[in-house]
């Protein structure tokens, strides 16, 4: 069921989850610091409870607010990436670290306004192929399932997601920006991670 973005910050300041269109692919949002609504999102997608979602933020500055420091390089990270499709792994004030970034997409952007950060994870059922249409959404959780209306994602792919330890960035998750376009900016090439950490957009 597709809502304009008024109806959709309603829902989301209510306890509610919402599909969103995002830069990448279609999401599940939820207001950050709503507890019931983030379990309902877990237990919509089936999703484990140890795999963590993003954090979307509307700009740079509200990351203080979730992270206890940031990692050398990850300023110039943001700057050189954000808005887009980079999710940074931070240190968190709250747990052990924060999957964070902010969306290209000014839809969304004007949402993030109206409630806050959010929690977004992909458009799915925990280990199926993300959800690519509002009639795929619904066929999925219902006709009555709320779809933000709004610009179609472009991008067809969850963010790239890089970490950081032993004092260099690590790659957690290959997306659409190259292991090879971080070198810039860091100076050198970000390598994979042992084990790929399961978290979606």
């Amino acid at each position: 069921m597709k809502i304009l973005i008024d109806r959709a910050s309603l829902l989301l300041l209510d306890n509610k989850v919402v599909a969103i269109p995002t830069d990448t692919i279609y999401g599940l949002a939820v207001a950050y610091d709503k507890k019931e609504a983030i379990c309902a999102l877990y237990e919509l997608k089936k999703r484990p409870s140890s795999n963590p979602l993003v954090l979307f933020v509307k700009e740079a500055k509200d990351v203080d607010q979730f992270v206890s420091e940031i990692p050398t390089g990850g300023k110039a990270l943001m700057e050189a990436f954000w808005p887009g499709p980079l999710t940074l792994v931070l240190p968190s004030k709250r747990s052990s670290t924060i999957a964070i970034r902010i969306p290209n997409h000014p839809l969304i952007i004007s949402l993030l306004e109206k409630t806050g950060p959010l929690f977004v994870t992909s458009a799915n059922i925990s280990g199926n192929p993300p959800l690519k249409s509002t009639s795929e959404i619904e066929t999925t959780f219902g006709t009555n399932f709320p779809v933000l209306d709004g610009e179609l994602p472009q991008v067809g792919l969850a963010s790239t997601i890089l970490s950081f330890e032993n004092n260099l960035w690590q790659i957690d998750r290959h997306g659409p920006i190259s292991p090879e376009d971080f070198f810039p900016i860091l100076g050198y090439v970000p390598k994979n991670k042992l084990t790929i950490t399961p978290v979606s957009d």
